[in-house]
């Protein structure tokens, strides 16, 4: 059976990121007005508006993980969506962070208009409470503010259609 061919765009969209120029190359998959949503309650959390805003994220996320974040990535799509499944894993001096990923996206001739990622909720061994995300850890580390909102972003609304 064939790929779908959004499946094939998130994997070269993911293969971006291998490349040193990465910034550059995931431009060409973004639409001019996408939108963006990170869920949970780190300084990275949010919603983002536009390529160079999506883009100025992604900088700061290789930043944050000092170019450490890896992910194993299994993609499913269909006309309107590419899911990608990932284990995230990062480490830096102080911090690690690996966990399970969950990124949809919205693809509309082969660009990016719409993005979430969703990520699990791990608990302390000791059952006290939600273990802080490497990226919290790492950021607030370099001086960077939590989002007193908690930085939630908005949940996936029912596909238009």
């Amino acid at each position: 059976m064939a790929e779908h061919p959004n499946a094939r765009t998130l994997r070269r969209f993911y293969a971006c990121f291998g490349e040193a120029d990465y910034l550059a190359r995931v431009r060409d998959f973004l639409a001019p007005q996408v939108v963006w949503h990170i869920a949970g309650d780190n300084p990275l959390a949010g919603q983002l508006h536009g390529i160079d805003a999506v883009t100025e994220q992604m900088r700061r996320y290789s930043d944050l993980s000092a170019r450490t974040l890896r992910l194993d990535t299994s993609i499913m799509a269909s006309d309107t969506h590419a899911v990608a499944i990932h284990r995230a894993r990062a480490a830096v001096v102080g911090a690690r962070y690996d966990t399970h990923e969950v990124d949809v996206f919205h693809i509309d001739g082969n660009l990016i208009t719409e993005f979430w990622s969703f990520s699990e909720t791990r608990k302390r061994r000791t059952g006290c409470g939600a273990r802080p995300s490497y990226f919290t850890l790492h950021a607030k580390q370099h001086g960077d503010a939590v989002p007193p909102h908690g930085g939630r972003s908005t949940p996936i609304p029912p596909h238009p259609g």
